[in-house]
This record gives structure tokens, C-alpha cells and sequence, in this order.
């Protein structure tokens, strides 16, 4: 829960954390603690060339440490990186129910803003539980429930949210198809398209042929990263 989260803080920093990676300034571990959007402050600690600002890729190559860095704020955040005009979207779209939340970093962002959001991971990261894709974290931003793509059967009047899909794995394909079975309209997806690192051709196909485009979000990416965030209604 995220009232748990600060008195984890000193934990977190132990094995595992930052310090494991070395290489780059301890200026990086000292900002991840702080509680006002921790990410970004993280990221402000990087090296230009690390994230690179949509529509300006001319930046150099990231270099070892900072690629160490960027899996050192991924476990901890997310995997991918918001902004204020992709939570604007979502929470134009809201109420939302998110699944594969991991550690609930947007979740939390939104409801900041008030959105109502309903999270969901098969293995929210916490003490006992390990997360494969948030590996060092051992708590969650908010509340993240137990389950999977079937919890959007009871959610379906909500707007379904999928950020990072785990690649070539049937997560997303399961969820967004339950969700349109049981009368779903609008989805919120993070990540990239079509032959990228997240979801699966059935996942893409589905997309493609069920749901129509509303609005494209650009989003900070890492280097050689090409994310999105994209809102979509059904056909």
C-alpha cells in the first residue's frame, strides 16, 4: 500500500538497489526516495542522451552505467516513463482499470489527479513476492490487487489501461478480448507497435481489426525505446 511505501524506503536501498550498479552518482539514489514524482527526479539526475524528448533523437548513445541506471528506475517505476499530457489523457478517459500494474507508478500519478483507478498485477511487487519485471521493488506505489486479465470481466463499464505488456506473452490478447466480450468500449494503451517489445502479434491483431484510434500521446523514451501512449474505442 502506499502509506507502507516510505517506511520501505531504507530497505529498498539495500541489496539490490542502486548502489549495486554503481557507476554513476549517488546523486541518482539520493533523488529516488523523494515522494514527489520520484521518477522524474531520477531521470533529471541522467546524462543527456538518456531519454530521449519525442521528436528529438539526436542525441549520442547511452552509455553502460546509464543503461544500468535506466534498470535500476524501471524496477522501481516503471517501465515506461509519463508525462503530463499522457495522464491528462487517461484521465480524460477515466474512471480506468489497469492490469499488470506492476508496482502501480501511474496508478498512483492518476490518482493524485483524482481519476479512479482499479489496479491489478498477477504479482504486485512486495515484501515475499517477487516481480520478474520489477525485479528490486518491494512495494507498491498504491493498492495493487492479485489478478490477472480476467478481473476486467467485472470492470468493463471502466476503460481498460494496459501499460508494457509483457512481450510475445498472451497477457494482452487475453485481456483486451475478455474485456470486449463483456461490453467494453475504450482502451488505454502504453507501448510500442507492431513488431516492438510489447504484447504479441494476437495482441496487435486485435487491435488493429477491434479498436479505432482516438488520440496518440508522445511520451519520453529511453534511447533506442520507440513507446507511446494511445487511447482507442471499440469498432
Amino acid at each position: 500500500p502506499a502509506e507502507d511505501r516510505g517506511s520501505n524506503r531504507e530497505k529498498e536501498r539495500g541489496e539490490g538497489s542502486a548502489g549495486a550498479y554503481g557507476g554513476y552518482s549517488r546523486g541518482l539514489e539520493e533523488v529516488m526516495v523523494s515522494e514527489v514524482h520520484p521518477m522524474q527526479q531520477a531521470l533529471n539526475a541522467l546524462p543527456r542522451g538518456a531519454i530521449w524528448t519525442p521528436g528529438k533523437r539526436d542525441y549520442p548513445p547511452m552509455d553502460l552505467n546509464t543503461f544500468r541506471a535506466r534498470e535500476v528506475i524501471k524496477d522501481r517505476f516503471s517501465w515506461a516513463i509519463p508525462n503530463e499530457e499522457a495522464l491528462d489523457a487517461i484521465a480524460a478517459v477515466g474512471p480506468i482499470v489497469e492490469i499488470g500494474a506492476g508496482t502501480g507508478y501511474w496508478a498512483w500519478l492518476l490518482q493524485k489527479r483524482d481519476v479512479d483507478v482499479v489496479a491489478y498485477d498477477a504479482a504486485p511487487p512486495h515484501f515475499g513476492c517477487v516481480n520478474h519485471w520489477h525485479r528490486t521493488s518491494e512495494s507498491t506505489f498504491t493498492d495493487v490487487l492479485t489478478g490477472g486479465p480476467q478481473e476486467v470481466v467485472p470492470h468493463a463499464d471502466r476503460t481498460l489501461m494496459l501499460c508494457w505488456p509483457p512481450y510475445d506473452d498472451p497477457m494482452a490478447e487475453r485481456a483486451l478480448t475478455l474485456y470486449l466480450a463483456a461490453g467494453g468500449k475504450r482502451l488505454v494503451y502504453i507501448g510500442e507497435s507492431w513488431g516492438g517489445c510489447t504484447g504479441d502479434n494476437a495482441f496487435h491483431t486485435l487491435l488493429r481489426d477491434r479498436m479505432a484510434g482516438e488520440r496518440m500521446v508522445d511520451i519520453p523514451q529511453w534511447y533506442g525505446v520507440h513507446d507511446y501512449l494511445a487511447v482507442y474505442r471499440v469498432r
